[in-house]
């Protein structure tokens, strides 16, 4: 459901990273389940993020990143990592080199 919502509505969640860090926050207590529908949402959710590239939002998103990405709970590390690797497929960001590194 958010995961459509946010196709239509990029601006919608694109303006605040509390959501993000919320669903992020529920793949380390959900069941596998709900996990599987959260990282569903979650990879629709990258094309509204995609809009907070190069603004201010930008690195409290990456911040928010790289604390997933250095826990050791495999579901919210491996969503995200994919997410950063879908925000910056190519980029010279930091951010897709220390996924690598982790």
């Amino acid at each position: 459901g958010l995961g459509k919502l946010s196709t239509r509505c990029p601006d919608l969640f694109s303006s605040d990273v509390y959501l993000l860090s919320l669903l992020l926050s529920m793949l380390e207590q959900e069941d596998r389940e709900l996990i599987a529908d959260l990282k569903e949402g979650l990879f629709l959710m990258t094309e509204a993020y995609k809009a907070v590239l190069g603004t201010e939002e930008e690195q409290m998103l990456e911040e928010l990143l790289l604390k997933y990405i250095n826990k050791s709970d495999s579901s919210a590390c491996c969503v995200a990592l994919r997410f950063s690797n879908i925000l910056h497929p190519t980029s010279p960001s930091p951010l897709p080199v220390l996924c690598v590194d982790t």
